[in-house]
């Protein structure tokens, strides 16, 4: 790579010689992306945890659709069903040298995210989720 060309994030070619209009940040690089490196959204299976999302809108609204659920719970069920198949995909479709990632995290880190939040969304929202569960279960 020139040494005399750099590339800020946004695309933005600054000339190293010249000013620079964040002044220091690159004496510690950073905000500042050498112009030969290609920022990576998803590697490999990552583009997974998007399509597993939309697989768990369709089922977290059938389902509470079917059910009559409130959009709490129906929330819990999207966090609930999107996270287990990043786990499980993450784990079986990964290799110890070649890790699927999605903006810097492997795909089984995101499963146990989104199931992380999923529950603390059950603990936030207990009173509808309760309430929905046991009108279901119950017949009323």
């Amino acid at each position: 790579m020139p040494a005399a060309l750099r590339t800020f994030f946004c695309g933005v070619e600054i000339a190293a010689g010249g000013g620079t209009p964040f002044g220091d940040m690159t004496k510690h690089n950073f905000a500042w992306v050498d112009a030969g490196q290609i920022m990576e959204f998803f590697s490999r299976f990552g583009y997974l945890v998007a399509v597993f999302f939309l697989v768990a809108v369709f089922i977290a609204g059938g389902v509470g659709t079917a059910f009559h659920l409130s959009r709490e719970t129906t929330s819990v069920l999207l966090f609930l069903f999107w996270g287990p198949p990043c786990v499980y995909y993450g784990r079986t479709l990964d290799h110890p040298g070649k890790k699927s990632m999605f903006f810097g995290l492997p795909l089984e880190y995101w499963g146990y995210g989104l199931f992380a939040f999923g529950v603390i969304d059950m603990f936030l929202n207990w009173g509808k989720f309760s309430g929905d569960f046991f009108r279901t279960h119950l017949g009323a």
